[in-house]
């Protein structure tokens, strides 16, 4: 199996996504989209400790399932609102600074006599 169609809902500011593997499957990759701490990862209920890892240009954590058995994943997406913030705020302070700068060239500069 190359790929899994999740299943994902928004919960407030966090996503939460449920994948199930059949007992077969030996590892997931899982992409790391945004930054490898935001990623909180349970495997049937437990937490799975996971290291992001760069693989042909992407970020990705690998789980190895249980063998024998059939295993949920269930990925939650955190920190986004943050992240989400904080670019928000580095837009408004570089907005500001192009608005003042703009401000400055068009303000005519005193004669001195």
């Amino acid at each position: 199996m190359k790929a899994v169609q999740p299943f994902c809902h928004l919960q407030k500011a966090t996503t939460i996504c449920k994948i199930s593997v059949p007992n077969k499957t030996k590892l997931v990759e899982l992409p790391i989209l945004y930054y490898p701490k935001l990623l909180h990862i349970t495997l049937n209920g437990q937490t799975v400790s996971y290291k992001g890892i760069v693989y042909q240009n992407n970020l990705i954590a690998g789980i190895e399932p249980v063998a024998g058995q059939s295993n949920l994943i269930t990925i939650q997406f955190t920190g986004l609102m943050w992240a989400n913030i904080v670019s928000w705020l580095s837009w408004i302070s570089w907005a500001g600074l192009l608005i003042y700068y703009v401000i400055q060239l068009r303000t005519p500069l005193p004669l001195w006599e």
